[in-house]
C-alpha cells in the first residue's frame, strides 16, 4: 500500500511538472468587454490548429477564434552542452570517428559569437565519479577550441569489452543540472551523440523523470543516434522534451546526413525553443460584476489556467439590467422638466415685458444725451482743427528757416572742404613734382643718362626715351606715355618704373601678357638689351 501511494505521488508530480511547463498565458484583456482576448505562448515547437485547443470559462466550454505567430526571439545567445558517448567495445570502433567528423563539420555552422558551448563525455558511473567528464574547463564560443577538444579525445577505459549500454539518463540529467545552474533562465540545449542504450540496471532516473526535468528547466534534448544494433525504442524522450531525434541508417551510418541533421537541429533550435504565440478571442458569458473568473485552455490533454477580472457594472450595465425602472424614472424626470420649462417661460415673458419698457425709457434718455454730446464734440473738433492749422503754419515756417540755415551751413562747409582739398592737392602735386624732378635728375646721372625702349618689330626703328620715374606703354594714346597701334597690345599694357637705381617692368593686367626674353613675367628687373614682348610687339631695353 505504501509503495502504491509513493507511485501515485510520483506520477502526479510528473504530470504537474508537465502541465506547468507547456506554455504561458499573457494577461487577459477585457478592455473590449464582453470581448475577451489573451495570448498563449506555447513552448511546444509544433504548430497547433484550432481543433487542438479547447477553452473553458468557469468550467463551461466556449467557442473562440485564434491566430498563430512565431514567438519573437528575445535572446539570440545559445547555451549548448554536447554529450559525447564514450564506448570502448570493438564493435564501436567507428563511433568515435563518426561523431568527431560530425562535430568537426557542424560546429562552425551553428556556433555563433557569444554562444556558450561545452563538450562532455560519458559511459558508465564508476564509484564516486560523476557520469560526465567535461573536455573543456569553461563553456566557450571558440569553434577551434571545441573542434580540437572533440578530435583529440581518446577513451581512458577499456575494461568493458562488451559494453552496449551507458548511463545515458544519468548523463542527460547531470547535463541539464549543469546548464540550469550555470545559465538559469537562458536558452539552453542538450545535443546528445550516442549509440548505446540506457543502462537498464540503474533505475534511479526514469524516462518520465528525465522529461519532467527537461520541461521544468526548459532544456530540450536533441538526440543523434549512431545505429549499430537494433533500432532504439526509448528515443521518444527527445521529442517529449520538445527536442528532436535522428536515427542513422544502419546499413551505412551516413556521416554527412548526421552532420546536416545536427546543423539543422541547432540552427533552428532558437525558433523552436520560443515556440508559437496563439492569440485567442471570444465573447464571454460572465456578467459585468467586477469579480474574478477562470479561463482554462486545454491542449494535448493538459490544461493552463488564468484568472481575469470582469469590469464592474457601470451605468450602461445598470440600464441594461433595469430597463423598465429606468424608463419610468426617465418619464417622471421628463414630465418635471417640461412643467418647469413652461413655468419659467411664463415668468420670463413677464420679466422681458418689464425689461423692454425700462429699456425704451433708458434708450430715449440716452438718445437725448447723445445728441447733446455730439453737438459738444462738433464744436470741440472745430476748435481743434483751427488750432491745428495754426500750429502747422508755425511749424512750416520754422522748418523752412531751419532748412535755409542748414543749406547755408552746408555751403560754407563744402567751400571750406573744397579749399582744403585743393590746398592738399597742390601740396601733393608739388611734392610729386619735386620727387619726379629728383628722380629724373637721379636717372640722368645714373650710368650716364636715360635708358630707352627700341622698337624692333613691325618694321619700325624708333626709340622711346625713358625720362620719367614711371612711364606707361600700350595701344591707347591718351592712356600712355608711349603707344603702338597693335591689336595684340592692351589699351594700357605695362609700366616701367625707376626704383632704387634700377628699372622694373610691371604688367598692369594686359590681355596677352608681358614676356622678358621669352619668359612671361608680372614684375621683372630690367637689364641692358632685355627683349620685351607685349602681344606681338617687341622692343629692346637699352641702357
Amino acid at each position: 500500500m505504501k509503495k502504491l501511494k509513493i507511485t501515485l505521488f510520483f506520477i502526479l508530480t510528473v504530470l504537474f511538472a508537465f502541465s506547468q511547463q507547456i506554455g504561458k498565458v499573457s494577461k487577459v484583456n477585457v478592455d473590449k468587454f464582453p470581448k475577451v482576448e489573451f495570448t498563449l505562448n506555447l513552448y511546444k515547437p509544433d504548430a497547433k490548429e484550432n481543433k487542438d485547443f479547447e477553452i473553458f470559462e468557469n468550467q463551461q466550454k466556449i467557442q473562440f477564434t485564434f491566430s498563430r505567430t512565431n514567438a519573437p526571439i528575445a535572446d539570440t545567445q545559445k547555451h549548448i552542452l554536447i554529450l559525447f558517448e564514450d564506448m570502448t567495445h570493438t564493435s564501436h570502433a567507428l563511433q568515435r570517428e563518426y561523431f568527431q567528423y560530425v562535430l568537426e563539420n557542424s560546429l562552425p555552422k551553428f556556433v555563433n559569437k557569444g554562444d556558450k558551448v561545452n563538450i562532455a563525455v560519458f559511459d558508465r558511473n564508476r564509484g564516486s565519479e560523476t557520469s560526465l567528464r567535461f573536455l573543456l574547463e569553461n563553456y566557450t564560443d571558440d569553434v577551434e577550441l571545441l573542434k580540437n577538444a572533440a578530435n583529440t579525445f581518446r577513451s581512458i577505459y577499456d575494461e568493458h569489452s562488451n559494453q552496449k549500454s551507458s548511463e545515458l539518463y544519468d548523463a542527460l540529467d547531470d547535463g541539464m543540472a549543469d546548464l540550469h545552474e550555470k545559465f538559469p533562465n537562458k536558452n539552453t540545449f542538450i545535443l546528445e551523440l550516442s549509440a548505446g542504450f540506457n543502462l537498464s540496471a540503474n533505475n534511479a532516473i526514469t524516462q518520465e523523470g528525465l522529461i519532467a526535468t527537461s520541461r521544468e528547466y526548459r532544456i530540450p534534448i536533441y538526440s543523434v543516434y549512431y545505429n549499430i544494433y537494433d533500432n532504439r525504442t526509448d528515443n521518444d524522450y527527445a521529442e517529449k522534451s520538445f527536442g528532436l531525434f535522428f536515427l542513422s541508417d544502419k546499413s551505412r551510418n551516413d556521416k554527412d546526413a548526421a552532420k546536416e541533421k545536427v546543423i539543422e537541429f541547432m540552427t533552428n533550435a532558437l525558433k523552436r525553443h520560443y515556440g508559437f504565440n496563439y492569440t485567442f478571442s471570444y465573447d464571454t458569458k460572465v456578467e459585468q460584476d467586477g469579480k474574478l473568473h477562470t479561463v482554462s485552455i486545454k491542449v494535448d490533454g493538459q490544461a493552463i489556467e488564468e484568472k481575469f477580472q470582469a469590469p464592474a457594472c457601470d451605468i450602461a450595465c445598470f440600464i441594461k439590467k433595469n430597463t423598465i425602472l429606468v424608463a419610468l424614472i426617465l418619464i417622471i424626470i421628463i414630465g418635471f422638466i417640461i412643467g418647469l420649462v413652461l413655468f419659467l417661460k411664463k415668468k420670463k415673458e413677464k420679466e422681458l415685458a418689464l425689461q423692454a419698457e425700462k429699456e425704451a425709457q433708458q434708450t430715449e434718455k440716452l438718445r437725448q444725451i447723445e445728441i447733446q454730446r455730439q453737438k459738444d464734440k462738433e464744436e470741440q473738433v472745430k476748435k481743434q482743427e483751427l488750432q491745428q492749422l495754426e500750429n502747422e503754419r508755425l511749424e512750416q515756417k520754422m522748418r523752412e528757416e531751419r532748412e535755409e540755415q542748414l543749406r547755408f551751413q552746408q555751403r560754407l562747409e563744402a567751400e571750406k572742404l573744397a579749399e582744403q582739398r585743393q590746398h592738399e592737392q597742390q601740396l601733393l602735386e608739388k611734392q610729386q613734382e619735386e620727387q619726379n624732378k629728383r628722380l629724373t635728375e637721379e636717372m640722368r646721372n645714373n650710368r650716364g643718362g636715360f635708358p630707352s625702349l627700341k622698337i624692333v618689330s613691325h618694321g619700325l626703328n624708333k626709340d622711346f626715351v625713358i625720362n620719367k620715374p614711371i612711364i606707361s606703354f600700350g595701344r591707347e594714346k591718351h592712356l600712355n606715355d608711349f603707344f603702338l597701334q597693335e591689336p595684340t597690345v592692351s589699351g594700357k599694357h605695362f609700366e616701367i618704373q625707376y626704383f632704387g637705381g634700377d628699372y622694373f617692368i610691371q604688367d598692369v593686367g594686359s590681355t596677352n601678357g608681358t614676356k622678358i626674353n621669352g619668359m612671361a613675367v608680372r614684375r621683372h628687373k630690367l637689364k641692358h638689351n632685355d627683349i620685351i614682348q607685349a602681344g606681338k610687339a617687341q622692343m629692346m631695353f637699352v641702357w
